[in-house]
C-alpha cells in the first residue's frame, strides 16, 4: 500500500490515531509522544533556519 492509497482509502478518513507507512508499505500506528514532539520541533526549527537563509 502507497501513500496514495491510504490517502483514498475512505476507512482512513478522519483517522483518530496517526500512522505512518515503513518502507515495506506496511501501515504503522502509535500515539505520538513527549519524545517525537520534541524531535518534530527541532526538526521545524532546524528546516526554518536553513530554508530562510
Amino acid at each position: 500500500m502507497n501513500w496514495q492509497d491510504i490517502c483514498d482509502n475512505p476507512l482512513f478518513k478522519d483517522f483518530p490515531f496517526k500512522f505512518e507507512t515503513d518502507r515495506w508499505g506496511h501501515i504503522v500506528m502509535r500515539p505520538a509522544g513527549n519524545r517525537d514532539s520534541r524531535y518534530h520541533v527541532r526538526i521545524v526549527g532546524l528546516l526554518e533556519r536553513f530554508l530562510t537563509n
